[in-house]
């Protein structure tokens, strides 16, 4: 198994969080030390909007209902140990 150096774990790290970040995800921590990084995704929904649809037109609720499961918040970490492997790891927000 061989070992990768720091500069080149934090390039790894780098790439990986930047093809991520691509992808809607956001950084809330990084520490290039530890090799890991705290990202978050969704949540981003105005509740109130959705309220007086739904009072208005009774059937709104049901859009309001998928719109938030395709949204819901999620928080991941990821990192690499020494020997270069990726390590991702689901949390709650």
């Amino acid at each position: 198994m061989s070992e990768f150096n720091q500069e080149e774990l934090e390039e790894k790290l780098h790439r990986k969080v930047s093809n991520l970040t691509m992808d809607g995800w956001r950084i809330v921590d990084k520490n290039e030390k530890r090799l890991e990084c705290v990202l978050d995704k969704g949540g981003d929904f105005n509740h109130t909007l959705h309220v007086i649809l739904t009072l208005l037109t009774c059937v709104w609720g049901i859009v309001w209902i998928i719109q938030y499961n395709k949204n819901k918040p999620q928080r991941m970490r990821v990192s690499f140990d020494k020997g270069g492997n990726y390590n991702e790891e689901n949390m709650k927000s």
